[in-house]
Formats: structure tokens, C-alpha cells, sequence
């Protein structure tokens, strides 16, 4: 849940004088949840999970809505991933299956029964790819 992040160093100033990537390579620095911006928490949540302060991990209707969209459509046409399914996610990639989806599932009802909604918030801010190697 916690990758390792980049090395900075600055001078005195405050200004950046090297970044060490760490050996994954990837630009990641660490934002404290109660460094982002109040905006910034409310925009995510209003576009990926606008449910998260209410579900255990996972949202049934969701899960309903995009079962009933994908078979009246017979192919992936709309998904049920929750924050906590995302970071489960990210944090154990593997092939898009049923199965990997039920796992994914389980680990995110043991993710909202072990971190707060803004720890969650704040790890998935921090390991969200946003391009290239920025992490």
C-alpha cells in the first residue's frame, strides 16, 4: 500500500535541487491527505465512487447496475469498482477475470475494515498512475 517514493533534495530555499526516482522508476511523491486539496478529494469522489463514505468496500447496486448493463449488452460495457476495489487493484495486478474481480472484492471489504475512508483516500491519491512514470 505504502511504494517506496522519490528523493528529494532541495537548498535551503526550499527549492529542488535533485529528485532520486526510486528503483521502479517512477516520479512518486507522497501527499499527506491533509495536504490535497479539499476540491481535488471532492472531484475523485464525485467520479469514481461517489458512494465510498457509505459502502463496506464494495457497492452492491453498482455491482447490479453494471450486471444488468453488461448482459443486456453481452459484452463489458460498464464496471463496479469501488476506491478500495481499485487500490486492491493496483496493489496486486493481474488479469482482468471474474475471479480476479471476486478477489479484488474481498480485499477491498478487508481494506475499509482496516483504514479509515481517509487513509484509503489518501493511499489511493498516492499510488494513482496520472501518466508516463508519475505516480
Amino acid at each position: 500500500l505504502h511504494q517506496p517514493v522519490a528523493s528529494v533534495v532541495k537548498d535551503r530555499d526550499g527549492k529542488v535541487l535533485r529528485i532520486f526516482l526510486p528503483p521502479d522508476g517512477a516520479r512518486r511523491m507522497h501527499a499527506d491527505f491533509n495536504n490535497i486539496s479539499p476540491i481535488l478529494k471532492k472531484t475523485l469522489l464525485a467520479s469514481e465512487d461517489q458512494w465510498f463514505e457509505y459502502h463496506p468496500g464494495i457497492n452492491p447496486i453498482s455491482v447490479v447496475r453494471a450486471a444488468i448493463m453488461n448482459i443486456a449488452a453481452v459484452r463489458v460495457v460498464s464496471g463496479a469498482s469501488t476506491i478500495p476495489m481499485q487500490i486492491a487493484r493496483m496493489t496486486e495486478p493481474k488479469k482482468r477475470t471474474l475471479w480476479s474481480k471476486s478477489i479484488e472484492a474481498f480485499r477491498a471489504l478487508q481494506l475499509k475494515l482496516h483504514h479509515s475512508n481517509n487513509e484509503l483516500l489518501e493511499i489511493y491519491l498516492n499510488m494513482l498512475p496520472y501518466g508516463g512514470n508519475i505516480v
